[in-house]
């Protein structure tokens, strides 16, 4: 949370903890507690043309709902402060008394399906989440709903993606257990532009290098492959081997 120059993770109990990050020794200044469901993914996203403005905090859960917190004063605080000189704890489903600063906007069952990763677009303020449901794998929608969200198939659901928009490329990226990376347009949902196959594993995570036009997908067997966009091969596999 670069603007408001604040730390956040989350737990699988149910918790989620803001560190002022502001010096070099960080502390606990928040900790929220009493979600729906226990917090899988998280996302930040702020206008750095003007920091000062409403910031987004979005995180999916393990029953395929999405929350989206509206930081209306990002810069001055969070979240309403207590006279207290410890870490200020925030019963998540009272969280009324914080409107000032923060509004929570709640997307129930996005997917039937835990939501596995999401990527917020500052650019055209949509949100793109995966999961392993089959029936809604990859979904592109737009946080204030105006348009009709792209829905995306597949079988094995999505693992791991990634997504540019440039206007030297626009694309999607997904990876599956079914050992498959996934190149698509983002707004044509019925196939894919490419398959690349070559993968022994199922897929951890796929990553786009924009201005190499290159794609990087990483496997369950610790192998790295690096694919040339336009022509669809792969450059080089590297094995990687971690010490025990």
């Amino acid at each position: 949370m670069d603007n408001s120059k604040h730390a956040v993770y989350t737990t699988s109990l149910r918790t989620m903890h803001f560190y002022d990050a502001s010096a070099s020794v960080h502390y606990e200044e928040y900790r929220a507690f009493g979600f729906r469901s226990i917090p899988t993914c998280i996302d930040y996203a702020f206008d750095e043309e003007a920091p000062d403005e409403e910031a987004l905090l979005l995180f999916g859960d393990a029953e395929g709902g999405l929350t989206v917190v509206h930081f209306l004063q990002p810069l001055n605080s969070l979240f309403e402060k207590d006279e207290v000189y410890s870490v200020q704890c925030l019963f998540w489903p009272d969280m009324k008394k914080h409107e000032e600063y923060a509004r929570i906007d709640y997307y129930p069952k996005l997917h039937s399906d835990g939501i596995l990763g999401l990527k917020y677009q500052n650019k055209n303020k949509t949100v793109i989440t995966i999961s392993r449901d089959p029936q809604k794998s990859l979904v592109i929608r737009q946080i204030k709903g105006k348009f009709d969200s792209y829905i995306f198939k597949l079988g094995w659901g999505v693992r791991c993606f990634d997504h540019c928009n440039t206007p030297s490329l626009s694309l999607v990226v997904t990876g599956s257990n079914d050992r498959i990376v996934r190149l698509w347009n983002p707004v044509v949902t019925t196939k894919p532009v490419s398959l690349l196959a070559g993968h022994k594993a199922g897929l951890n995570d796929v990553k786009i290098r924009v201005d190499k036009r290159l794609i990087f997908s990483y496997d369950k067997k610790a192998v790295l492959k690096t694919w040339d966009v336009d022509l669809g091969y792969c450059l080089q596999t590297l094995p990687l081997h971690f010490p025990r």
